[in-house]
């Protein structure tokens, strides 16, 4: 909120890295992709869907590995694409500006919308509430997951 033009400046470090969000999110549960997502998921994907690694190199690519093999904040840590939604919402909050909202701001809230939607899993009936569910993530407890 003190500093909009920083604020700015880390959001656009995502917007640079959309083609590797883009990719992470069209290979997500695929053989090629070590990321989780459910059964299904390659059917109801979005071609706009956006999937931000939790650590990206210059690239945009996920570099998050242990002895060669995806770690599992790779894997199921899928809450950073909330995390810049939010912070996109902030910056708007912040500046109101409308230009900056409709031409960076709405496709990246798109993307991460349009993978969030493909990933939902429709919860058992007669739950009361919520219908779906995000299945196999891994919250702020690191050291239990996938829940």
């Amino acid at each position: 909120m003190l500093e909009p033009e920083a604020a700015k400046s880390l959001l656009h470090y995502r917007v640079n890295r959309v083609a590797g969000a883009r990719k992470k999110a069209a290979e997500c549960g695929s053989s090629k992709h070590v990321s989780w997502c459910p059964p299904g998921y390659s059917e109801s994907i979005d071609s706009t869907a956006l999937m931000f690694p939790w650590e990206s190199a210059h690239t945009g690519m996920e570099v998050q590995y242990v002895n060669g093999k995806m770690g599992p904040w790779g894997r199921f840590e899928q809450h950073i694409n909330g995390d810049i939604a939010l912070a996109a919402r902030q910056y708007w909050y912040t500046t109101h500006n409308r230009t900056w909202l409709a031409d960076v701001a709405f496709p990246l809230i798109e993307g991460i919308a349009s993978f969030y939607s493909a990933r939902l899993q429709s919860r058992s009936q007669g739950t009361p509430g919520a219908q779906y569910t995000l299945n196999n993530v891994m919250g702020p407890d690191e050291y239990h997951w996938p829940v």
